[in-house]
């Protein structure tokens, strides 16, 4: 091997080395601990079901239950404005029915409109919203592709997407202050007995459950403190 050949390997590999020297001492970013009260829990998505049934708000079967809940405006549109912003895969597990899936009940519609004005107003962009209501047909379908997707096998463990009331917020993109500045806003929501909220770093959003109280009638205690989550638990697409 000509001795320039040599001098430029041994360069290179005193190069690579000292590259990844650098990188192995460089510090590894920290993501912020997730709140306890947005943990999520077997006993929060419990609890969420509890609130459906003691609120009689009905879970959709089928297209046909989610076009007659539309039609008698039980449901109401979530459309893409400037303070929010619809996902592109919202609703893609069923192409040719897309915008029925931008829909839900009318206490989501004021919550996502208020958050969003707030959100835009304070940071500067829109509030991207990620999942509405699901059928039960659809949450299958979601499971063949999704082995973590709620089968709602017991009462306690049905996905309250299915009755309209719950909205999963997306966090992809975002900055550690945006995500910081929604997490205050949801707690202090879930306080006031206004939401049950969860935080799922898997899927990257906030799955909030908004009570029917939600405008200011009948606030729901918040939840004590969670017991700890089980690996899995809580992936918005389960829930």
């Amino acid at each position: 091997m000509p001795r320039t050949i040599r001098l430029c390997a041994v360069i290179g590999i005193g190069l690579f080395l000292a590259s990844s020297d650098v990188e192995a001492r460089r510090p590894k970013k920290v993501r912020d601990p997730v709140p306890g009260a947005l943990l999520g829990s077997v006993d929060s998505l419990a609890r969420e079901n509890d609130v459906a049934d003691r609120e009689s708000l009905e879970r959709l079967a089928d297209l046909d239950e989610l076009r007659a809940r539309i039609g008698d405006g039980t449901l109401v549109p979530i459309r893409a404005g400037r303070d929010v912003a619809i996902d592109d895969d919202l609703g893609t597990l069923d192409r040719d029915n897309v915008d029925l899936y931008r829909h839900a009940r009318p206490w989501v519609a004021r919550f996502v409109a208020d958050l969003g004005k707030d959100f835009r107003r304070t940071l500067g962009r829109r509030l991207v919203v990620a999942s509405l209501v699901r059928t039960d047909a659809y949450q299958q379908e979601l499971i063949k592709i999704n082995s973590s997707a709620a089968a709602g096998l017991t009462l306690e463990t049905r996905s309250t997407h299915l009755t309209g009331s719950t909205v999963d917020i997306s966090t992809k993109g975002l900055s550690r202050r945006e995500v910081r500045w929604l997490r205050r806003r949801l707690l202090a929501f879930e306080a006031g007995g206004k939401i049950q909220a969860t935080e799922e770093r898997h899927t990257k959003c906030f799955h909030v459950m908004v009570f029917p109280g939600y405008a200011g009638i009948r606030p729901i205690p918040p939840l004590p403190p969670p017991r700890p989550s089980l690996p899995g638990d809580h992936d918005c697409t389960r829930r």
